[in-house]
C-alpha cells in the first residue's frame, strides 16, 4: 500500500477502534470525509471486512415481519379509536373515541 492509503488505514483503524468498530464502511468514510470507494479499498486491503456492521436491506425478511406486525398492530387498533403515527410523522398516541 502506498503512503496515502496508510495514511487512511491509520486514521480509519483510530476512528473505529475508538467506537468499537460499531459503523458501517459508509458511516466510517462519512466520518473520516472520504470517499466510500476509497475507504473500502483500503478495509479489503487490510482484511478488515469482518469488523464491520453489514448494512440490513429493508427487503430482508426481518424487516418485512417487523412492517407487518406494525400493520396488524394498527390494524388491531383502529376499531378502539387509537391512531398510531409512525414513519415520518411525528411521534403521538391519539386517544380520540377510545372508551
Amino acid at each position: 500500500m502506498n503512503a496515502r492509503c496508510e495514511a487512511t488505514a491509520f486514521r480509519l483503524w483510530v476512528h473505529c477502534r475508538a467506537i468499537g468498530w460499531n459503523c458501517t464502511i459508509a458511516d466510517a468514510a462519512r466520518a473520516l470525509d472520504l470517499p466510500v470507494t476509497h475507504v473500502r479499498a483500503v478495509v479489503v486491503t487490510k482484511g478488515w471486512s469482518d469488523r464491520f456492521r453489514s448494512v440490513q436491506l429493508e427487503n430482508s425478511a426481518s424487516f418485512r415481519q417487523a412492517v407487518d406486525q406494525i400493520r396488524r398492530t394498527d390494524e388491531d387498533l383502529d376499531p378502539l379509536g387509537f391512531h398510531a403515527t409512525h414513519g415520518n410523522e411525528p411521534a403521538a398516541l391519539n386517544f380520540e373515541g377510545a372508551r
